[in-house]
């Protein structure tokens, strides 16, 4: 791998997350990418000065009879008791896989998340729908922060069983793709049929460079094409129905980075 390879899989949790899941899949892809595994507890700041609150009174949609009152102190004690259900959980699945971890918790806001990377660190957090009570819930709050965290940030969503696409959006005007290419090494599976679309002004040629790069690590694009416009991106990516999108950054602008990550229904990798 290059001399930026990947080093640290960090996976942040807060009340919202199935924290079990995500725990587990962090540390697969810790363990195929060989490098230790950071658990993070984060204690949202916002749901704290809610509790903070007397205007409110808690609604259950799980249990028959709620708590009477959900003061700060209750909330002190879900956030202890989840963050111990984590650092358990990350135990035992780095013990299961054989990799060094560590933990810890954050008092923050979800965009606090980006002070925790280093350079070589992917950020995987959970960003997708799923049912609450047998009914549902709200998209994560990662979403609206992703792309501000940089370094290199996975948003899980769990909605493309089945599929072997994986669509490769880079920056024709960057020089630099070593990031994104062990990006590809650790997150391509051996069936997967990987689209490379070329992000840039019109006269910009797709960068056939990066091609020769990928298959060094056993990658083939099987298609290399040229996008000019957020607008076809989104719209080759809605075509392609990929499993997965590895999006350089710096091809889009925050408007449209923003669009694309609401739409997009696939795993997404945020490289900036």
């Amino acid at each position: 791998m290059s001399e930026r390879e990947i080093r640290r899989v960090v996976i942040a949790c807060d009340v919202q997350d199935e924290i079990g899941p995500a725990v587990r899949k962090a540390a697969e892809l810790a363990a195929r990418c060989g490098v230790p595994v950071h658990g993070v507890f984060l204690q949202n700041e916002n749901l704290r000065r809610l509790a903070g609150l007397p205007l409110g009174r808690p609604v259950s949609l799980s249990r028959t009879e709620p708590p009477q009152s959900f003061d700060t102190g209750e909330l002190e004690k879900l956030f202890s008791v989840l963050a111990g259900a984590m650092r358990r959980a990350l135990a035992a699945a780095a013990e299961e896989a054989g990799l060094d971890w560590s933990f810890a918790e954050l008092r923050d806001v979800p965009s606090a998340a980006g002070a925790l990377l280093a350079e070589g660190d992917m950020l995987v957090l959970e960003a997708g729908l799923g049912g609450f009570a047998g009914s549902w819930r709200p998209r994560s709050l990662w979403e609206s922060v992703a792309g501000d965290l940089g370094g290199m940030v996975l948003l899980r969503r769990g909605e493309a069983a089945g599929r072997r696409r994986v669509v490769l959006v880079i920056c024709a005007a960057s020089a630099d793709h070593a990031r994104t290419v062990d990006a590809v090494r650790a997150l391509a599976q051996p069936r997967d049929e990987t689209t490379l679309l070329s992000a840039g002004a019109p006269e910009a040629e797709p960068d056939a460079a990066l091609a020769p790069m990928l298959a060094m690590g056993g990658i083939r694009a099987a298609a290399i094409e040229r996008a000019g416009s957020a607008a076809e991106i989104r719209e080759r990516v809605a075509a392609l129905d990929p499993r997965l999108v590895i999006l350089e950054t710096e091809a889009l602008d925050a408007e449209a980075l923003q669009a694309l990550i609401a739409e997009t229904r696939c795993d997404l990798l945020l490289i900036g």
